[in-house]
């Protein structure tokens, strides 16, 4: 492993099973299904980010009002921990991360609730 590349996992607050919390209900689709597959390499990763349904939901609003990004509410919750180590690791890092969704799973939820 690269000493200088860190990963980090991101989990649903409500259903952080990683992070030792129970499943619960959750607006992250496709995160946070109370399973930890048997693939999962727990050694991999370095720390674990919990995001709030809330925090997911604003970013995911943010990155369509502010960036023209039609993404959903689980990408919403990937940028939304990019955000909170960006801020951790401070200036000259880089942070990278993936958008998994597009706002078309999202009709009928919050995301377009306003």
């Amino acid at each position: 492993k690269n000493p200088n590349i860190e990963i980090w996992a991101v989990e649903p607050e409500n259903a952080a099973i990683l992070a030792g919390g129970t499943i619960g209900t959750h607006i992250q689709m496709g995160i946070g299904d109370g399973i930890i597959p048997e693939i999962l390499n727990r050694n991999i990763y370095d720390d674990i980010y919990v995001v709030t349904d809330e925090e997911a939901l604003d970013v995911a609003k943010r990155l369509a009002r502010e960036e023209g990004l039609m993404v959903g509410i689980s990408s919403g919750t990937n940028v939304a921990a990019a955000l909170k180590l960006a801020e951790k690791l401070g200036k000259g890092k880089t942070v990278v991360t993936v958008l998994p969704d597009t706002a078309e799973r999202y009709f009928s939820t919050p995301l377009f609730g306003e």
